[in-house]
């Protein structure tokens, strides 16, 4: 039985050899295979990966994109909008100090032209001393006619002739 046992153990480990070195000898690029498996397996398994989820990365991120396009634009609207507001209130606020000043002007020019509580104006000096100068051109005629017929009157009298 010994025997038996032996044999058929030689020829178990016979035909492992057999089989073993058959398998060796059939695919001596082994390790090359199995990476070109690998490689392969990984690459179709990536890119079922990748495609599946590029699009819905591709669609967030334009949801992104376009959330903060429309906030951007928001802040950009907001912020325009407080520069014209601002612009338009200094532009205000000069004109009306611009309006105050002129109008301030005018009523200092108005004062001067037309004088104030005991002080004379300039129209009211401009029209006193045309009148002084009328008047003293009007009493200047009236001495100088009164002079002529005075004279008039003396030369005739002294002459002779009777008065009319």
């Amino acid at each position: 039985m010994k025997r038996t046992v032996l044999t058929a153990g030689i020829a178990a480990l016979a035909l492992a050899a057999a089989i073993g070195s058959g398998t060796a000898s059939g695919a001596s690029d082994a390790g090359g295979q199995l990476k070109a498996w690998y490689k392969d397996a990984f690459s179709q398994k990536a890119g079922s990966l990748r495609w599946g989820r590029e699009e819905p990365a591709g669609e967030s991120i334009r949801a992104s994109a376009a959330g903060l396009v429309q906030e951007q634009t928001q802040q950009s609207a907001e912020q325009l909008k407080a520069f014209a507001d601002l612009a338009g209130q200094q532009a205000s606020d000069a004109l009306r100090a611009r309006s105050e000043s002129y109008s301030r002007q005018i009523d200092e020019a108005a004062a001067e032209l037309r004088g104030s509580q005991g002080v004379e104006g300039a129209i009211q000096k401009k029209f006193r001393d045309a009148a002084q100068a009328r008047t003293v051109e009007a009493e200047t005629g009236l001495e100088q006619a009164l002079e002529q017929t005075l004279d008039q009157w003396l030369n005739r009298q002294t002459s002779g002739e009777e008065s009319p």
